[in-house]
């Protein structure tokens, strides 16, 4: 999927409201959209970017439902992960160390949250119908497969990855969300078996 940078730039902004609302109302308080950035990157570069990305990441997916194969990944830190939780389900900051049934299920909101205010702007902006399957949970072994796939796969026009990369600041603590939107059959694949 080629979208031109002028788009995804108008798309981050007009998300950035809507995901400070939704935010605020789970929170219960005041929610800003900190820093917000958009990048188109080749397969390579997406690799690079997530293998990058520290060992112990909570990882959240979902496969777009459209005419375009494609995946939704939601990377958090564990701290940043483990903070989030805490400000949603109304407990003091640093109370969870472990992510229980009901932490995961504020890791797949905050999935949800992000990427479909992202993809409903996408959507209108490009005139292409974009949603989301059901969010699930994904542990590293798991993306490393998805990863390997994606690096097997032959190079398609159009097959760029999209990353959004945002930073709430809510009840004081920052909380640093990147979100990958991955156009690649074979990532699709690999996540959804």
């Amino acid at each position: 999927m080629i979208f031109k940078k002028e788009v995804l730039e108008t798309a981050l902004r007009a998300s950035g409201v809507k995901v400070s609302e939704a935010f605020a109302m789970l929170a219960k308080g005041e929610v800003k959209v900190t820093s917000a950035e958009v990048v188109v990157e080749d397969k390579d570069a997406l690799l690079e970017k997530i293998l990058s990305r520290e060992a112990s990441s909570v990882i959240a997916y979902s496969q777009l439902m459209s005419d375009i194969n494609g995946l939704a990944l939601l990377m958090l830190t564990r701290e940043d992960a483990l903070t989030l939780v805490d400000i949603l389900n109304q407990r003091e900051v640093g109370t969870t160390g472990v992510l229980m049934e009901i932490d995961r299920s504020a890791i797949k909101e905050t999935l949800n949250i992000l990427s479909n205010t992202q993809l409903t702007a996408l959507s209108k902006m490009a005139d292409e119908n974009l949603g989301l399957g059901v969010p699930y949970m994904m542990p590293l072994n798991n993306l490393k497969l998805v990863l390997s796939k994606i690096k097997e796969a032959q190079k398609i026009p159009g097959d760029d990855s999209v990353i959004f990369s945002t930073t709430l600041s809510i009840a004081g603590h920052d909380i640093s969300a990147d979100l990958f939107l991955v156009f690649n059959k074979e990532a699709v694949e690999a996540a959804t078996n």
